[in-house]
Parts: C-alpha cells; sequence; structure tokens
C-alpha cells in the first residue's frame, strides 16, 4: 500500500473523530464552530509557515500569530461567557476536535498536493469510507448491533468497494 492511501484513511479516521469530540463538548453549535477553528488556527497556522519556509523569527510573522492568538483567545472567552455554564463545557474534548481536525487537515491538503487527477476520487472514496466507518464504530459501541445494521454497513462497505 502506497503513501497516498494511507495518508486519506488516517484523514478520513481524523476527520471520523473531531464531531464527536465535538458533541461531546458541551458547546452549543454556534460556539463550537468558532472554538474548533480558533485551536485548528492555532494548530495548523505554525506548521504552514515553517513548512513554508519562512521563518517565524520574522516580525511580520510573529504579528500576525500574535494576533492570532489573541484571537484564539478571544473566541475562547466569547464561547465561556456565551456557554449556559461553563461547567458543563468539557474543554478537553473541545481541544481534542480542533487538533484532531486540524492534523486531518494537514493530511488531507498533503495527500491532494501529491495525488493525480487519475487517482484522487480514489483517495476521496477511502478516506470517506474511514471517516464513515469512526462514527459507525461508536455507534455500534453506543447502541449495540442489529441485523438491520450489519445489512447496512455491509452495504456500505459494498458501494464504496464498488465507487473506488
Amino acid at each position: 500500500m502506497g503513501e497516498l492511501p494511507v495518508r486519506a484513511m488516517i484523514t478520513g479516521i481524523l476527520f471520523g473523530l473531531w464531531p464527536l469530540f465535538m458533541n461531546r463538548s458541551g458547546l452549543n453549535a454556534n460556539i463550537s464552530a468558532v472554538a474548533f477553528s480558533a485551536t485548528a488556527l492555532v494548530v495548523i497556522l505554525p506548521v504552514a509557515f515553517v513548512s513554508n519556509g519562512s521563518s517565524l523569527m520574522n516580525i511580520k510573522w510573529m504579528v500576525v500569530i500574535g494576533c492570532l492568538f489573541t484571537a484564539f483567545f478571544i473566541a475562547a472567552s466569547v464561547a465561556i461567557v456565551n456557554s449556559s455554564s461553563t461547567a458543563d463545557v468539557i474543554w478537553k474534548m473541545v481541544v481534542a476536535a480542533g487538533i484532531s481536525g486540524a492534523l486531518g487537515l494537514l493530511v488531507f491538503t498533503s495527500m491532494l498536493e501529491k495525488a493525480t487527477p487519475q487517482n484522487v476520487s480514489y483517495l476521496f472514496v477511502l478516506m470517506m469510507i474511514f471517516q464513515i466507518t469512526v462514527p459507525a464504530v461508536w455507534h455500534i459501541i453506543m447502541n449495540g448491533l442489529t441485523v438491520s445494521k450489519i445489512i447496512g454497513f455491509l452495504a456500505a462497505v459494498l458501494a464504496a468497494i464498488l465507487l473506488a
């Protein structure tokens, strides 16, 4: 198995995880979107600057990073103020969602960079199979397995194989 299919699988797993984490955070929809975006931005930006060959010592980039960290703390403050009860928010889940989404995006874009027009659709299908598998496994853990679910999962696997 090559490098790109492995990246597609990892991306699918990470993209399947972050919504499950955010769902357990206790934040409402709009605030969770802000918290997710801010956390992902904090994870992705330094990687983007370093991998682009830019020096982090450059004043321009330090100002940008400083502004983004400030925006992150403002977003977190907004989330705290607008949350019905801060005691109900599980911040570890918010951070886990942001980090898994950010890492997924980094792996996904690195996969896209190297994918050819001939294999990109296969990689998308492979990514989606793994993305769907994560919440499906979670559903089975939480609710058990019925005959209709087994048939549905087998049909989904067969469809994914035929589409790939």
